[in-house]
């Protein structure tokens, strides 16, 4: 077993110094990360300019560092049982783990932790975990394995709780294969399992009851296919404005922040708002500046579209955005057709809208 510790402690570590690890050490790792995020956090609230809240964004905390701290400290005692609430951790909060390295730590736990109270975390930790690798073969097979080990949990005899997470991770997971009419049905049969199996069970500082309604929500609300939630505010100066009063057009709606991208993401919708004019496409911004950054912003001819000003994160919230720059491209009936990351896919989604259009 030793042996093969040191293997999957090797697949992890990259360049993590792997030294002699206990669970205070790891628990202090865990403490010094949160005390971190919360004081960055609370730097970005009080920073009231474009340039302070810029200055407090390149501070936030090296979530990789602390990774690699972690793995570190747990990487030589994998096989033991204090080790798990720690790898649960690295799932969703180590940016830098790779698709193999997730794959290996999915095998270790199928051989050495299957009977762990921690099993169900584990599960809704691999949703997400090791998505980041730009090799795309490598993520096809990662999701294969997260599917093939979470519903061997899902089907297993293990306590209800665990299956609860289990099903409810398995959703989640199966969202990445697509959002076709039976994976959704599929998808919603899992949520009722997990509500049924571990309704009250704690995940963190919330129960996955709440998480099931967020998953629902999210499915129903934000995928392809759906009618876009409609968004009322005001513009800069205050005038109401509402997202269904672009109806008719092909709306390309981005959340976006003066300190996220904003460079590369203003010149984007620059370069999109030129290819497509004269034609009935619209882009909506939803801002998160202090109002007078974003008039700022305007004044200086930087803004593109019209723009929601959303200093409170209300309407980020109804689209359940945490971090920009997220796009959505809604067809001329206000249908979802695309949601994600501002590059390719939107122009395409956009000309294809317009072209299915223009022959009917």
């Amino acid at each position: 077993m030793k042996r093969l510790t040191l293997i999957f402690g090797a697949w992890l570590a990259g360049n993590a110094i792997l030294t002699a690890g206990s669970a205070a050490g790891a628990e202090r790792i865990v403490k010094e990360h949160r005390l971190a995020e919360l004081e960055w956090k609370q730097e970005m609230l009080a920073a009231r300019s474009s340039a302070q809240k810029l200055a407090v964004w390149e501070k936030r905390p090296d979530a990789e560092a602390y990774g690699k701290r972690m793995v570190g400290e747990i990487g030589n005692d994998l096989n033991d049982a204090w080790t798990m609430p720690y790898v649960v951790w690295l799932l969703n909060n180590h940016p830098g783990l790779s698709a193999q390295g997730v794959a290996h730590l999915i095998e270790f736990t199928k051989k050495s932790h299957w009977n762990s109270p921690q099993l169900g975390g584990f599960c809704l930790g691999l949703t997400t975990a090791g998505d980041w690798d730009v090799e795309n073969a490598s993520r096809l097979q990662l999701t294969s394995k997260k599917l093939k080990f979470i519903e061997s949990v899902v089907d297993s005899n293990l306590p209800k709780p665990i299956r609860g997470q289990a099903c409810l991770a398995l959703s989640g997971t199966l969202a990445k294969m697509g959002d076709s009419q039976a994976i959704n049905r599929r998808r919603l049969d899992l949520i009722r399992k997990a509500i049924i199996n571990a309704a009250d069970t704690k995940v963190g500082e919330v129960t996955l009851a709440d998480l099931a309604k967020e998953e629902i929500y999210r499915m129903t609300k934000l995928s392809k296919g759906s009618v876009a939630p409609n968004l009322k505010g005001s513009d800069s100066k205050m005038l109401p404005m509402q997202l269904s009063d672009y109806r008719g057009k092909v709306v390309v709606l981005v959340f976006w922040t003066s300190w996220e991208q904003p460079v590369e993401v203003l010149d984007y919708l620059r370069k999109l708002e030129q290819t497509y004019a004269g034609k009935p496409v619209q882009i909506v911004g939803v801002n998160r500046d202090p109002l007078t950054n974003l008039r700022q912003i305007e004044a200086g001819g930087k803004a593109v579209g019209k723009n929601f000003s959303d200093p409170s994160g209300s309407l980020f919230q109804t689209y359940r955005v945490t971090q920009s720059p997220v796009c959505y491209v809604l067809d001329k009936e206000g249908v979802i057709q695309y949601n994600g990351g501002l590059g390719s896919f939107v122009d395409l989604t956009v000309s294809a809208i317009l072209s299915s259009k223009a022959q009917q």
